[in-house]
């Protein structure tokens, strides 16, 4: 690991006169100074890794969104299916009655 000269007093006070609890200001100066930084190599492996995640997130909402479409056009199926039924059994029931009048002689 690189070690570097850290001004960790200067640190604090700027944090602080920024409005940072003295406490907070020092514990962030010292995680600094500890080199709890990230390096180039550090940015470039995250980048990395987000490029991975990202590509992987667009092929899930692709599967999704081709499984949603399927699932609708599915119940648009079985919608026009249902609503077929229910006008033959009206248009049964129709008839029936109307051959119910035509045999009273109404």
């Amino acid at each position: 690991m690189i070690k570097f000269a850290y001004d960790t007093l200067g640190t604090s006070k700027e944090l602080e006169a920024a409005g940072m609890e003295r406490n907070q200001a020092e514990a962030v100066a010292i995680t600094q100074r500890e080199g709890n930084l990230a390096t180039k190599s550090d940015n470039n492996e995250v980048k990395s890794e987000l490029s991975a995640l990202r590509t992987e997130f667009k092929f899930e909402l692709s599967a999704l969104r081709t499984e949603l479409k399927s699932g609708l056009s599915e119940i648009k199926s079985e919608r026009k299916s249902q609503f077929r039924w229910m006008m033959s059994m009206q248009i049964l029931t129709f008839l029936a009655v109307l051959a119910l009048f035509f045999k009273n002689g109404l």
